[in-house]
């Protein structure tokens, strides 16, 4: 069984990943972070070495996120992004599709592009975590993961993303306190037993 969880960075994603992988004894897979393992294969760094310069390397001689991130997610840096993407994206499908499979075709995707991803259309639950703004930068600076202008940089270069029924099966709205969407998400875990048992 294939879940899959998209939403902005910072709508909740992981924490309802986490919650629903205990809930159904599922493993997770966060393609953000199979993006971050990819990006220090030595031919994919090599290829966006030659690109973005080496500045885009830490003090290891390792890929830094953040570096990077300020490149692709720049506005007007379409061209950059969909380099970056051609180079990174078959390797995580390829990461991914290996992952799926030594779990026996059971897997919690978590991935703000799933939507677009060939696992989205074939997952047997697709659930879509909306949230504003001001609360997803109110996270992720609590957890500091970000600032405002990487956010939002971030936030307009990602392709617009409409999902309503049937291409979604659960839509969370996350603006309300923790407790509100564990609520929720247990809501989500209830939708997906009932098919499972359905």
């Amino acid at each position: 069984m294939i879940i899959c969880i998209s939403g902005q960075s910072g709508s909740g994603k992981t924490t309802a990943a986490y919650a629903i992988a205990e809930a159904l004894g599922l493993p997770v897979l966060h393609l953000d972070q199979v993006g971050e393992l990819v990006w220090q294969r030595e031919n994919v760094k090599e290829d966006l070495v030659a690109r973005f310069g080496k500045e885009i390397l830490d003090s290891t001689g390792k890929i830094d996120i953040k570096k990077l991130g300020d490149i692709i997610f720049a506005a007007g840096a379409e061209s950059d992004r969909a380099f970056h993407n051609n180079v990174v994206m078959p390797e995580v499908i390829k990461v991914t599709d290996s992952k799926i499979a030594q779990n026996g075709g059971n897997m919690i995707l978590d991935f703000k592009l799933l939507p677009i991803m060939k696992y989205w259309d074939t997952a047997h639950f697709r659930i879509h975590i909306e949230s504003d703004v001001e609360a997803r930068l109110a996270r992720m600076e609590a957890c500091d993961k970000t600032d405002r202008t990487y956010l939002l940089n971030r936030d307009a270069a990602a392709p617009a993303i409409t999902l309503k029924p049937p291409r979604v099966d659960y839509l969370i709205v996350n603006n309300g306190t923790e407790q509100e969407f564990r609520e929720l998400i247990d809501i989500g875990i209830a939708k997906i037993k009932a098919r499972l048992n359905g």
